[in-house]
């Protein structure tokens, strides 16, 4: 390289923008130290975390406040807490949480877990609340002759104010039926063990009433609300393409009823579709001192479509099925239609003991 080729990379290097000099900071640890680290936080995103701490006053529609408004649009999953037993001794958490005599186990604390669906045909699946499931949880009581037909259900409202509870509608099943928690699961499954002494502190139900669901239903491994029939004025899902129903009914023991009703003799079903319906004795004169029982359809959740026509339906024949109408059918082809009556005291079969412990328990009131 020449000296005039030294002299112009020179003029360059001179004219090129200054570099930037990394900067370096030290720490000083002594010896046998371990290096300190960030931790890193979880993203809290959705609804994971919604409600995590959110208390609640009570289960009486009667003496619900703004806090206790929820929304569960999309939960899988909300456990329930309340200021009542929050504010208890802490005797009574400690209880909870020692081991199991000889073991290593620790007794399982009580909870009160909700969630919309946990078990929907024969498949067990989580569905996630639908969307705008806001309102209050709160206790329906049952009937004078059914009060082991209590249950917990959910009122959807316009707004967060309690003066809306009476302006909403409650949560529905995905069958069409109210959602909701018997009392008889609230008494024996330990995932709403929490749910029992709220409604004893509200005077909503006794301690006397939880044993008696105990007494009937501590053994009983699934209880469905769907299928459970505590009196005639419990409703249950009927689907018109199935044979009939299948019930367990609550009367002064357990009993378990299957009635057939929508097949004809040719095995076939004229209609498909599904309907909320409920017993009623009859008060027709040509049953007087008989004990009958009809079937009405108190809500239709699909409507009703016809598979069959007249003239398919061999000598049997029934009626296109109507809200707020009784189940009706004629056995000849021609002959006008009647409606479906059972008489429970014609056997001693299971079903007809189950309805005729109804009567008896409908009467006692």
């Amino acid at each position: 390289m020449t000296r005039s080729d030294g002299f112009v990379l020179a003029i360059r290097r001179a004219c090129l923008p200054p570099q930037s000099t990394p900067r370096f900071t030290t720490r000083g640890y002594r010896l046998g130290d371990k290096k300190p680290h960030k931790k890193k936080t979880p993203k809290r995103s959705g609804s994971q975390f919604r409600y995590r701490n959110h208390v609640l006053s009570t289960l009486d529609p009667s003496r619900l406040s703004f806090e206790d408004h929820l929304d569960l649009s999309g939960r899988t999953v909300h456990r329930a807490n309340f200021a009542a037993e929050r504010a208890s001794s802490n005797a009574a958490l400690e209880e909870s949480s020692r081991l199991v005599p000889g073991t290593k186990t620790r007794v399982r604390k009580p909870e009160a877990i909700i969630t919309y669906v946990q078990y929907y045909g024969n498949a067990r699946v989580h569905l996630p609340f639908p969307s705008s499931t806001q309102g209050f949880l709160y206790y329906h009581p049952g009937s004078p002759t059914s009060p082991l037909g209590g249950s917990l259900r959910f009122r959807i409202t316009p707004d967060p104010s309690p003066k809306s509870f009476h302006l909403g509608s409650d949560l529905l099943f995905p069958s069409g039926s109210p959602w909701r928690i018997l009392l008889p699961q609230i008494a024996c499954r330990i995932m709403f063990a929490k749910l029992g002494p709220q409604l004893v502190r509200d005077r909503l139900v006794t301690d006397d009433l939880l044993s008696r669901c105990r007494d009937l239903f501590q053994n009983r491994g699934r209880i469905h609300p769907d299928t459970t029939v505590f009196g005639f004025d419990s409703t249950f899902l009927v689907e018109f393409n199935k044979v009939g129903i299948s019930q367990t009914v609550v009367g002064s023991r357990l009993h378990k009823m299957q009635l057939e009703m929508f097949k004809t003799s040719t095995k076939s079903y004229p209609w498909i579709g599904s309907a909320l319906a409920r017993f009623e004795p009859s008060t027709l004169p040509q049953y007087a001192g008989r004990r009958v029982l009809h079937l009405r359809f108190v809500k239709i959740i699909e409507f009703a479509l016809r598979t069959l026509d007249d003239d398919q339906q061999s000598e049997e024949r029934f009626e296109h099925p109507e809200e707020g109408k009784l189940l009706t059918r004629c056995k000849r082809k021609y002959a006008p239609a009647r409606p479906w009556a059972y008489d429970i005291d014609k056997s001693d079969s299971i079903t007809p003991v189950a309805l005729r412990d109804l009567w008896e328990k409908s009467r006692t009131a």
